[in-house]
């Protein structure tokens, strides 16, 4: 399958953009998943109040009349546990995208967006039916960078107090997913994220064949049952 493959194969951007659609409402429903669990592990770890509290009066007893520093301190352990619980929800999304993408392109060649909408990834170089593992992990991480990783990381800057970070990051991702929508819209209707690394979506085809398999059926039944001295069961 070459970068210039047949007009016949090229996929329609609605349909591309329509099996991203999919793949990234999954996305974002882990999202809401893990803001779910990060909610509730903030909620039981300050359920424990009363033993925090007890611990913040023993400081504030040790703190040899520093009573505004122990208190900060006991303040800033909580909102510490409270950050790392958020940046952890935000790593287990990065890490959870792309071991979706990674799985379906790998023992597919698709993910369930494109398998919905008849599409598949093939590789530019031979145009093999399945990426191989390093292919498909490279595609993946990519992809996952380009939809949830770089905002990820650009929220956990934020959370650092990182401000310039996080602003560049922002930046960089919305660059990034522009330009990949845009490249689409190409001759070659590969986007950013096929360009590196090495893809290109096509249409699968599995719909058309089975459409075409039953129809010969259909027809071979409809012929049997035209031959002459042929009696119904």
């Amino acid at each position: 399958m070459a970068d210039g493959q047949g007009a016949g194969d090229l996929v329609p951007a609605g349909r591309r953009a329509a099996a991203w659609w999919v793949d990234f409402g999954l996305v974002l429903g882990l999202a809401v998943l893990l803001g779910a669990v990060t909610h509730y592990r903030t909620a039981d770890y300050l359920s424990g109040w009363a033993d925090l509290a007890g611990t913040g009066v023993w400081d504030v007893i040790q703190s040899n009349g520093n009573w505004g520093g122990a208190g900060k301190t006991f303040g800033m352990e909580v909102v510490h546990t409270v950050l790392v619980f958020i940046i952890e929800a935000f790593g287990a999304l990065i890490v959870a995208t792309f071991a979706y993408q990674f799985a379906g392109l790998a023992w597919q060649g698709r993910t369930l967006g494109k398998a919905l909408l008849d599409l598949r990834v093939g590789s530019v170089r031979g145009g093999e039916d399945r990426l191989g593992r390093g292919q498909a992990a490279r595609r993946a991480f990519v992809g996952t960078m380009t939809d949830v990783g770089l905002y990820s990381c650009a929220c956990i800057a934020l959370l650092a107090g990182r401000f310039l970070l996080s602003f560049v990051l922002w930046l960089i991702a919305i660059v990034v997913l522009v330009i990949n929508a845009v490249c689409v819209f190409g001759s070659s209707r590969r986007s950013l994220v096929d360009r590196v690394a090495g893809t290109v979506v096509v249409q699968a085809g599995v719909l058309r064949k089975s459409l075409e398999t039953a129809r010969d059926h259909l027809s071979e039944d409809a012929a049997g049952n035209s031959r002459p001295g042929t009696k119904a069961c």
